[in-house]
């Protein structure tokens, strides 16, 4: 029904358009037979400028008619002027041959009147089409724009239901783990078995978190809790996590967080903007390459540096990096998976502190990442003293 209802109305504006065509044209005809009614009044007032209401006869005929209602216009116009007004009158016999030159003229100025009009009437029609055809494609891609959105929400409620499901048997499997390496009489073997187990269950087990807190974050339902903690501390404890795999993997793994100061942060999502970023360091950095961590305080802000010398990330997929589930392509040394999320997170995470996280080189040339946050928490905020 809806398509037959489109099919009468297509129809019915296409009759419509060649009505009112077929209207305007009929009129063009008919203004020089006006002119000439008002020209014939008035004559013994206006004598002897012969052209004197046709010239604009012609301009409203061409306006109205385009190209062929101003061309029939000025025909009918030019002779009504030779035989009615041009001496002797109510005659075709033209005795000035100069009179010749004048019809000529006004022939070509109701060609140019009517040539003008048809190509601003095509140049309209044109815009027409082209705003029409944007029109279509905005509809188009905001469609797209919802769909897209829709399949995200999706694909964040599933991997969330999905991550609800892992989080209980990944700390069933964590808790017996790290019970069993505390014993001094586990077999050395054994031993190293289990920290490779514990160690890939934490990694999965932060890929649940990124998951988890995606959900929240789009949900809008994320808030920061303020601690004001010896951040320099925290970040060496942080990094010493990654010193067994830097010595298994030769890399020359750099940390300078020297001192201490205070400042007033999440210290947990703070842990995970630094664990993510360095997880990612090590994951695309090869055997026997550089990692370097580096925090300093500038006026009132915090500025982490994560660089690495790995494959980097191109210039051109620096502004789209950090989107959920985005993944780097087109690089065949970036051959290991991923969710897509640490990135979003993380500037989620540094934007919830009211930071900024930007890509660039480093002075050597590598990738580096640089986290900037202030040192306290906005004006208001509570928070609490945590003891290192």
């Amino acid at each position: 029904m809806k398509k037959e209802t489109l099919k009468e109305s297509n129809s019915r504006s296409v009759f419509d358009l060649h009505g009112k065509e077929q209207r305007d044209f009929f009129l063009a005809i008919l203004i020089p037979f006006i002119g000439l009614g008002l020209q014939w009044v008035f004559w013994q007032y206006i004598s002897p400028f012969v052209w004197f209401l046709f010239f604009p006869a012609v301009f409203i005929s061409a306006k109205l008619g385009r190209l062929k209602g101003g061309l029939v216009s000025t025909v009918l116009s030019a002779l009504m002027v030779v035989y009615f007004f041009m001496p002797p009158q109510l005659s075709w016999e033209v005795k000035n041959p100069y009179n010749f030159f004048s019809v000529g003229m006004f022939v070509i100025m109701g060609y140019l009147f009517s040539d003008v009009q048809e190509r601003f009437w095509a140049a309209n029609k044109r815009t027409e089409n082209a705003l029409r055809e944007t029109q279509t494609a905005n509809e188009t891609i905001t469609k797209l724009d919802e769909k897209t959105r829709e399949v995200d929400e999706l694909k964040t409620q599933f991997f969330a239901n999905v991550s609800h499901e892992l989080r209980t048997p990944l700390t069933l499997i964590l808790g017996p783990v790290q019970k069993a390496l505390h014993s001094p009489e586990l077999d050395p073997e054994l031993r190293h078995d289990l920290d490779i187990v514990r160690r890939n269950a934490r990694f999965l087990h932060r890929h649940v978190n990124d998951l988890l807190d995606v959900s929240k974050l789009a949900a809008g339902q994320m808030t920061l809790h303020y601690s004001q903690i010896d951040l320099a501390q925290s970040v060496r404890m942080l990094a010493s996590q990654f010193n067994v795999v830097a010595d298994e993997r030769n890399i020359q793994y750099q940390v300078e967080a020297e001192g201490s100061f205070t400042a007033q942060v999440d210290a947990e999502k703070y842990q995970r903007i630094l664990l993510n970023l360095l997880s990612n360091a090590f994951k695309f950095t090869p055997d026997g390459g550089r990692i370097k961590l580096a925090l300093a305080v500038e006026g009132k802000d915090a500025i982490a540096q994560v660089s690495d010398n790995g494959p980097g990330i191109p210039i051109a997929q620096r502004a789209v990096v950090f989107e959920r589930f985005h993944q780097l392509e087109g690089n065949a040394s970036r051959k290991h998976g991923g969710t897509g999320l640490g990135l979003a997170i993380v500037k989620e995470f540094v934007e919830l502190h009211h930071g900024n996280i930007t890509i660039g080189d480093s002075p050597d040339n590598s990738t580096m990442v640089t986290v900037r946050i202030p040192l306290s928490a906005p004006a208001g905020t509570s928070y609490r003293l945590i003891l290192q």
